[in-house]
């Protein structure tokens, strides 16, 4: 209808800082749609006072599109849906809802956001050992396009073991061909044996300071990619860059997530180069 004005929304905690909206918005507009994109941030009222599945359910009401889901809600968010996408079932975690009819459909764009920064980027030590930093909802869609890029051994850690060896398992039912190592300590060997290393947690964020590896460990001839894109420039990639290594921001996956939720949503083609410059001019000043 002229003049409707759409609906979608970010479920997460701690997301003032998300430019998510500024993306999905200013798409919409280039496509001649009128879409108003909602924060729900479970660490204030009154967004904290409602459950997950009240959150849903009061989107799914208010007429909303569909959502995205971030941070530390992607796998919980499985409990509270009708179906799920072939990539969704797969990786386990979901970011984005669509509302279907009477049916909350999940899927997960955060496989195709990292499969298309790996895509765009040639690394000199290719894909023989990565090492996966972080086993939660985010790093399972990462370690998916890690695996789909045709890495030959995969080394995850996360600082909860349990968390590491379920992700682990869960990989290596359905990639049983590709050496899946869970790793319970982050030592010298492990970190030197890996021709790229991948931050999937949040440690580098505005809200967790610092590494979630021992910076002075990675050779300079290791390829560094961090998810986390507030700050872009994490302190992780600033001292790997320093160091020479081969880095990339958390831009590329958080803009190809963000074109291909918006395609969800509305289904209209995204045009990632437009997001992107979205993306870049809603970056904060340092």
């Amino acid at each position: 209808m002229p003049g409707e004005v759409l609906k979608a929304g970010l479920i997460g905690q701690g997301i003032a800082a998300s430019l998510t909206p500024a993306m999905q918005e200013s798409e919409a507009r280039a496509h001649g749609l009128s879409l108003s994109y909602l924060r729900f941030d479970t660490l204030h009222t009154p967004w904290s006072d409602k459950s997950l599945s009240d959150l849903i359910q009061d989107a799914h009401a208010y007429g909303f599109l569909g959502l995205n889901v971030t941070h530390p809600y992607k796998v919980a968010i499985l409990d509270h849906l009708d179906e799920l996408s072939d990539a969704a079932q797969r990786i386990g975690a979901v970011n984005t809802i669509i509302f279907d009819g009477h049916l909350k459909v999940g899927h997960n764009t955060d496989y195709i956001g990292f499969k298309a920064a790996l895509l765009a980027h040639s690394f000199s030590q290719q894909m023989k050992s990565v090492l996966l930093l972080g086993a939660g909802g985010a790093a399972a869609a990462v370690a998916w396009a890690i695996l789909d890029s045709g890495v030959e051994r995969l080394l995850i850690y996360d600082q909860v073991q349990e968390k590491t060896n379920a992700l682990c398992r869960h990989l290596t039912r359905h990639a049983p061909a590709t050496d899946i190592v869970a790793i319970d300590a982050l030592n010298a060997q492990v970190i030197k044996s890996a021709g790229g290393i991948v931050n999937s947690t949040p440690m580098g964020m505005r809200a967790y300071p610092g590494e979630a590896i021992d910076v002075s460990l990675i050779s300079k001839n290791t390829w560094v990619c961090d998810i986390v894109y507030f700050p872009l420039e994490t302190s992780l990639l600033s001292k790997c860059k320093a160091k020479g290594c081969q880095v990339i921001n958390g831009s590329f996956m958080a803009v190809g997530q963000a074109a291909a939720s918006f395609e969800l949503f509305t289904g209209k083609p995204a045009d990632k180069a437009r997001m992107f410059h979205t993306f870049t001019a809603a970056q904060p000043v340092a």
